[in-house]
């Protein structure tokens, strides 16, 4: 037969678990936003950039979407967050 291995040798799992969360309220601590993103799931590991966001990884991919559904208002006083996916 012809083009036996074609169809799925190579799948690309689009389904990253790490988000990258920008707009933090000004003196936000990592260990705050680690907490407030702890209700959604386990995260796995964070990180802050040089220009004050933070990159999450979280254990899996359902705790990063919830995350990114309800996680917006960090503070009641606070502009909602900005979160995005990333792809590495």
């Amino acid at each position: 037969g012809r083009g036996g291995a074609a169809g799925g040798a190579f799948k690309l799992n689009n389904k990253t678990s790490t988000v990258k969360i920008s707009q933090l309220p000004e003196g936000m601590q990592l260990s705050d936003v680690e907490s407030h993103f702890g209700q959604f799931g386990t995260v796995v590991k964070s990180d802050k950039t040089l220009g004050g966001d933070v990159v999450m990884q979280f254990a899996d991919r359902q705790a990063a979407e919830q995350a990114i559904l309800k996680g917006k208002k960090i503070s009641s006083d606070a502009e909602p967050l900005q979160m995005q996916w990333v792809f590495n």
